[in-house]
């Protein structure tokens, strides 16, 4: 290349480089003012930098500080006489927006934290009711419609029945739509505390089937009737409390066996349910205890062979008979009302039902092989204190699901006669006691460890070839609370 030509080229670079320079210096910046402040201050930055100045498009940012007890009201900017913050997104309590093509200044302004003041009284309305009456006493005062109340007072409820019904549930409606079922004492009183919100208190009733519709039996001391057959078409049926002017206290054997009944309401004056009361009445799905049941005994088999899919058994309730629920295919959920007085639940009481899971009250002392082919049954939990002594033949015999128990610390045998016969997925059995028996495991798959972790070290608690004598902290920690 001659001398001319590499000045030439020379020349012309230097030309392009004036010339992007020029190009560069003619894009144009914007000021970026911070307005005035009151009960606080904000941090402003453009492409996270502190500057003054900015390009159209670049990034401001405005982090709000305010003075205590207040609170960031608006984050906007004014331009050119207008005002905007549509533009600006809170995000984090970090404040951006574009910067517009035009010079700008920054406000922020602050006001008082709102301090939400919880009400210390709340509104009590007394709903209204047909087929009986509703009586409701708060503060020691009656209320006829409505009264505002502290939280906390006390308030007495009563329901009466109109001739011929009886008093199905009385519940209030917390404001929100919640609906609490309400539990009488022995004299019929349901008692509670105001809670915190507005209620609506109600009571619901139910008509008596007609006594025409049953036979009944008198007892032998003449104080008291059995009723012994229903005889009646409807399907849905109220048992009465009385008869010929004394309580009908008991549903005798098979008094409904094999009847078309959907839903039944047993009365509380029932104190015992018969063998085979209810079995094999296909199309019952519904079983209702009224409030403060008396009843005393589930008798074997009597509710077999159902269409029940959930039951709560009343608080009452002592014994659970053989079969009680066996073969009711859709049985899904079997709960007990607190503070329950169960003590026995006898042989394959919950056979062959839908439960997935179960929780025996701590009253319980004696339970004999209840869950006999429950299929579905994941879990079963005994209640802290339970008194349950032995794990007896066959007592899970075909839960095919059952994947883990927690055993109780009451319990100081486990049956060598298979008491996890074809539980093909158990893996785990904590332990907590003090068990010295050999536990045996028969037909379960090759593969897989079963074994008892026991909390007490120094015991080997053997099942088939397996032995684990350590148990981990936690686990120790649960079963020895």
């Amino acid at each position: 290349m001659t001398k001319t030509k590499r000045i030439t080229a020379i020349l012309l670079a230097m030309l392009l480089l004036l010339s992007t320079i020029a190009m560069v210096a003619c894009v144009p910046t914007f000021s970026v003012t911070k307005g005035n402040t009151v009960n606080g201050t904000f941090k402003l930055t453009v492409d996270n930098k502190q500057a003054q100045i900015a390009k159209q498009g670049a990034t401001i940012e405005v982090i709000p500080s305010p003075s205590q007890n207040y609170e960031v009201d608006r984050v906007y900017y004014t331009y050119a006489g207008s005002t905007d913050e549509t533009n600006v997104a809170n995000t984090d309590r970090k404040y951006t927006f574009e910067m517009p093509a035009s010079n700008i200044t920054v406000y922020v302004s602050f006001k008082p934290t709102q301090t939400v003041v919880e009400p210390t009284a709340y509104t009590l309305t007394k709903g209204s009711t047909v087929n009986g009456t509703l009586s409701v006493v708060a503060g020691g005062k009656q209320v006829d419609t409505s009264v505002t109340i502290d939280k906390n007072t006390a308030i007495e409820v009563t329901a009466v029945a109109d001739n011929g019904y009886l008093v199905s549930e009385v519940y209030y409606i917390l404001q929100g739509g919640d609906k609490v079922l309400l539990a009488s004492d022995s004299n019929d009183v349901y008692k509670l505390s105001m809670p915190q919100g507005n209620i609506t208190i109600y009571a619901t009733f139910v008509k008596t089937t007609s006594e025409n519709n049953f036979t009944f039996e008198l007892s032998e001391d003449g104080q008291y009737y059995s009723l012994t057959e229903y005889i009646g078409s409807d399907t849905d049926v109220v048992i009465p409390t009385t008869y010929n002017g004394l309580p009908v206290t008991h549903i005798e054997i098979s008094a409904f066996g094999s009847t078309s009944i959907k839903s039944v309401f047993i009365p509380n004056s029932i104190t015992y349910i018969g063998y085979s009361a209810f079995n094999t009445c296909e199309s019952l799905t519904k079983v209702t205890f009224q409030n403060n049941s008396k009843l005393q005994t589930i008798d074997s088999g009597a509710f077999g062979s159902t269409a029940l899919t959930e039951i709560r058994i009343p608080a009452s309730v002592e014994t659970i008979g053989e079969q009680a629920f066996d073969s009711s295919f859709s049985l899904a959920s079997i709960t007990f009302e607190p503070n329950s007085n169960l003590k026995q639940i006898l042989g394959n009481a919950f056979g062959a039902t839908a439960i997935t899971t179960i929780t025996i009250p701590a009253s319980v002392t004696e339970i004999v092989s209840p869950f006999m082919s429950c299929e579905k049954l994941v879990s079963v939990v005994f209640e802290e204190g339970s008194q349950v002594k032995e794990i007896g033949d066959y007592y899970f015999m075909g839960c095919i699901s059952l994947k883990s128990i927690v055993i109780p610390s009451s319990v100081t045998t486990i049956s060598s006669q298979y008491p996890f016969l074809q539980c093909d997925a158990l893996d785990t059995i904590y332990y907590g006691g003090d068990l010295s028996s050999r536990v045996t495991l028969a037909n379960r798959p090759t593969t897989g460890t079963v074994y008892i972790i026991t909390a007490k070290a120094n015991k080997q608690v053997t099942i088939g070839t397996t032995m684990q004598t350590a148990c981990p902290q936690s686990v120790t920690d649960k079963l020895n609370k």
